[in-house]
C-alpha cells in the first residue's frame, strides 16, 4: 500500500512541473551519502558501526513564485544502506543489532534563493524503512515508518544540471510488546539532479 501512495505522489510530481526554467520544473537525479546510525533499546543505547555508503534515486519538482525569492518543492527518494548499529550486551545480557536496508521518503522542500543559480533549503518528510534486527539468535525484517528531516545547498552548473549537498537525518521506532527500538541515521549527502 505505501509503494502504492508513492507511486500516486510521484506521478503527481510529474504532473506539477512546469516547463522548464530553473528552480521551476521537474527533476530527476541521484544520490550518495555517508550515513551512520545510532539506536535504542528500552532506553539503553546501542552505538553505530561507523559510516555505510548510501545510494539513492530522487524525483522531485520546483515552483518559484513570480516575484519572490521564496521556492517550494516537493520530492520522492529511494535509497539503499542507511547504517548499522549493535550493542555486545545491551538486550537481555545478549547480542542485539539492526541495519537500515532500504528507506523512501516523500518531503517537503521550501527553500530561498541566495543567487539565480543557487538555493538553500530544508527537508521535511515521512516514509518508511525496511531494516533487519537481530536479538541473538532471532532474526526478522521489518518496515517501520519513519520521518525525515534536512537542510541542504543546491546550485546550477550549467542550464539542466544541478548539483546539491544536504545533512539528513532519519528517525523511527517501534514497540514489540514491551520492547521498543529507537534508531537514528544522519549523514552527508550529495546528489547530481537534470531538470526537465
Amino acid at each position: 500500500m505505501k509503494k502504492i501512495i508513492m507511486a500516486a505522489v510521484l506521478a503527481s510530481t510529474f504532473g506539477a512541473a512546469q516547463a522548464s526554467e530553473k528552480f521551476n520544473s521537474g527533476y530527476v537525479g541521484v544520490t550518495a551519502g555517508s550515513y551512520s546510525a545510532e539506536g535504542k533499546i528500552n532506553g539503553t543505547k546501542v552505538k553505530g558501526d561507523g559510516a555505510e555508503l548510501g545510494l539513492g534515486v530522487v524525483v522531485g519538482f520546483h515552483h518559484r513564485f513570480a516575484g519572490s525569492k521564496f521556492v517550494l518543492g516537493g520530492e520522492g527518494q529511494i535509497q539503499q544502506n542507511l547504517g548499522k548499529a549493535s550493542c555486545v550486551t545491551c538486550y537481555n545480557g545478549g547480542l542485539a543489532s539492526g541495519d537500515i536496508k532500504q528507506a523512501w521518503n516523500i518531503s517537503v522542500l521550501p527553500g530561498f534563493l541566495v543567487g539565480d543559480d543557487s538555493l538553500l533549503y530544508a527537508r521535511l518528510g515521512f516514509g518508511s524503512v525496511n531494516y533487519e534486527r537481530k536479538v541473538g539468535s532471532f532474526q526478522a525484517t521489518d518496515d517501520v515508518d519513519s520521518s525525515t528531516y534536512g537542510l541542504g545547498y543546491k546550485a546550477f552548473v550549467n542550464e539542466a544540471t544541478s548539483l546539491s549537498v544536504e545533512y539528513k537525518s532519519v528517525k523511527a521506532s517501534k514497540s514489540y510488546g514491551v520492547d521498543k527500538i529507537e534508531f537514528d541515521t544522519a549523514g552527508i549527502e550529495v546528489g547530481v539532479q537534470y531538470q526537465f
